[in-house]
């Protein structure tokens, strides 16, 4: 008898502690999702730049600028172009931590699960 309470006290307490852990994660997804979208944006800003300064090489070419003139401007769209590839990777990095919480919210409830049932078979002994 005393033995039964013990093992539905930890099961208890296991049950809480998952569902503690998983409130945690949601926050930090939260959090996540903000950076993720504010990445989002400065891509979409950077990438209206760069096809600015490519509306720029397109007159430039028609008009025959100078070599100097397209040089600049072509370095000015390389710029936002790199810009734009340092932000990619910042995400991937971002989907990488999305995934490990994912990982560890997945391996939280599968021990949740498995606490659960154990209790029943614990209790029948």
């Amino acid at each position: 008898m005393r033995r039964t309470w013990h093992i539905k006290r930890l099961a208890s307490l296991s049950i809480v502690f998952a569902i503690m852990l998983s409130l945690v994660q949601v926050n930090a997804f939260a959090v996540t999702q903000f950076e993720l979208e504010e990445i989002q944006q400065e891509k979409n800003e950077l990438t209206a730049q760069r096809e600015q300064c490519q509306v720029k090489i397109d007159e430039l070419q028609a008009r025959q600028a100078s070599a100097l003139e397209q040089k600049a401007t072509l370095d000015e769209r390389n710029q936002y172009t790199l810009k734009q590839v340092q932000l990619i990777k910042e995400q991937v990095e971002l989907y990488n931590e999305l995934i490990a919480e994912k990982a560890e919210e997945v391996e939280a409830a599968r021990l949740t699960a498995a606490a659960s049932t154990a209790t029943p078979t614990a209790m029948t002994m």
